[in-house]
């Protein structure tokens, strides 16, 4: 089975922590912020309990022309299950925005 997702966070305020996109890519500097920050939406998203989350790859990239944060990671699941899922965080039209694609087997 294969997922996409695009999701995207509230309007920024006037005191929101970011700006722009490169206030958003420069606040998860060095790679050791974008594997927390890629733990922390996986955690965030699937239970916990059972469930063993590996952060393969992170890094930087761009989708049309816009710099993104891209993470891979591989989630073990119970029953034997395995879900490979790549995605990309930007801050785009004063919003968090995020796309993943995820496949399952």
């Amino acid at each position: 089975m294969i997922q996409v997702l695009v999701a995207y966070g509230p309007k920024a305020d006037k005191d929101s922590p970011f700006k722009n996109n490169d206030d958003f890519i420069k606040a998860f500097e060095p790679e050791s912020k974008q594997k927390q920050f890629a733990e922390m939406l996986l955690k965030g998203s699937i239970p916990t309990e059972g469930y063993k989350i590996n952060v393969e790859r992170v890094g930087l990239s761009s989708a049309g022309g816009l710099k993104a944060l891209q993470y891979a990671a591989k989630v073990e699941m119970p029953g034997g299950y395995l879900s490979h899922e790549t995605t990309m965080v930007a801050f785009h039209r004063d919003r968090i925005v995020k796309v993943t694609i995820n496949y399952l087997y």
